[in-house]
């Protein structure tokens, strides 16, 4: 009788679960053109969205998106909105959605950019957040497409109210990290800066450079 045919074992895959984001990770991003922005550029970010009844039209299509994806939408008054949003200045619309995470800065891919003429804006040490939105917000209006924010324990990161006072700005926006002045060297070319004491002289190839704002 034949032995029996040993068959190679199967590969088996090992997929790791992505864990889903806790609620304190999650923001709460608020406003009609903020809410829109981010349904345009990332929808999938989206977890929930809780609107007034007077911009149900304005969201509608924001809602058939979430209904493909079996996720939840709410029509609520001014007080539960307030409630969800944290705030009173939720502007009729709050979407609770995933962070995008920070990138590490590729200084090769910086001094590429600026080569090509493309500036590259640098906040070092803005450590208010709605000073963030609001220079998000004017950044994406001018139309630059990338933002680098200093490694630092006083650096304002993405919140809740740096997307409120954003206005849709921070999805328009490349967001990355890099520790100042280290990830500039060596030179290459010249730079304008906001505050002499900040990274003007040490920097010679980053344009441009904004500190704090008092």
């Amino acid at each position: 009788m034949p032995s029996p045919v040993r068959r190679p074992p199967r590969n088996k895959r090992i997929t790791q679960k992505v864990r889903p984001p806790h609620e304190r990770e999650l923001l709460r991003i608020c406003g009609l053109a903020a809410v829109r922005a981010l349904f345009e550029r990332d929808p999938g970010r989206v977890e929930r969205l809780f609107f007034a009844p007077v911009l149900r039209g304005e969201l509608d299509a924001c809602c058939q998106e979430l209904g493909r994806a079996h996720k939840p939408y709410r029509q609520v008054d001014s007080a539960e909105l307030a409630r969800v949003a944290g705030t009173v200045l939720h502007g009729g619309a709050v979407a609770i959605a995933r962070p995008r995470p920070l990138v590490d800065l590729d200084p090769a891919a910086a001094r590429a950019w600026a080569q090509d003429g493309k500036p590259l804006l640098i906040l070092d040490g803005i450590g208010n957040a709605q000073n963030l939105g609001a220079i998000a917000r004017s950044a994406a209006f001018f139309g630059l497409a990338r933002i680098v924010l200093a490694d630092r324990p006083d650096q304002a990161l993405p919140s809740d109210a740096a997307y409120r006072v954003a206005e849709g700005g921070l999805e328009y926006l490349a967001l990355y990290r890099a520790p100042l002045p280290a990830a500039f060297r060596p030179s290459g070319t010249p730079i304008v800066s906001s505050a002499p004491r900040s990274l003007e002289g040490q920097l010679r190839w980053t344009l441009p450079v904004s500190a704090q704002l008092r």
